[in-house]
This record gives C-alpha cells, sequence and structure tokens, in this order.
C-alpha cells in the first residue's frame, strides 16, 4: 500500500475537473513514484514512475507489478515506446491504460485512467 500522501495539490483547471486534487505517494524504495488523481473525492487515475534502474523489460511485467494482468490481452494499440490497452482488470472498467519507456530506456512508466 502507498500509505500517506507525500505531497497534495489542489486541482483546479479544467474547470470540468474541479473539484479535485494530485496526491504524490512514495512506493517501496522508490520516492514520489505514485501520483493518484482524485475527482470529487474519488480517484480516477493514476501514473507509476519507476526509476531507470528499475525498469522492466517488458510492458506485462511493469504491469503485472500495477496490478494489470497483462499476459492474455494483446494492447488495443501498440507503437516502439508505448503500449494501450482498456476495458476491466480486477472488476475496475478502465478507459486506458497505458505503459511506455523511453528510446534508450526499459519500460518505467504505467498510466491508468478509470472509466467514468
Amino acid at each position: 500500500m502507498a500509505g500517506k500522501a507525500t505531497q497534495t495539490s489542489i486541482v483546479s483547471e479544467p474547470p470540468q475537473e474541479v473539484p479535485g486534487e494530485m496526491r504524490t505517494y512514495d512506493l517501496a524504495d522508490m520516492k514520489h513514484a505514485l501520483s493518484v488523481r482524485f475527482y470529487k473525492g474519488k480517484a480516477v487515475a493514476f501514473t507509476i514512475t519507476v526509476p531507470a534502474q528499475r525498469a522492466f523489460k517488458t510492458p506485462e511485467e511493469i504491469g503485472k507489478m500495477a496490478g494489470f494482468d497483462l499476459a492474455d490481452k494483446p494492447p488495443a494499440k501498440a507503437t516502439e515506446y508505448v503500449s494501450l490497452w482498456n476495458g476491466e482488470f480486477g472488476k475496475v472498467r478502465f478507459a486506458e491504460v497505458t505503459i511506455g519507456k523511453g528510446p534508450k530506456s526499459d519500460y518505467n512508466l504505467v498510466r491508468a485512467r478509470i472509466q467514468q
């Protein structure tokens, strides 16, 4: 679990996303690795950023770390650096789950947005 937020920021733009806030959390051995977007008190999106030295070789590996079983689910879209999934994971419907990497790095980013 993430525990207590290390930073909280009020979201004031765009107007359709107010009231909201962004909370940042530390994960095991990773400072400020998890950012969660809240809207009207409910989590609606999150981003996990893994330090380069802890990056993963495949989208499936980092997805599993973030709680997404991607083993038997092909991405809806994929490029050399980004793969995108959508659908239900663990009884939660996601509008999109994006996993990315840099041109010279392994996979180190997960972004997920819950279906509204």
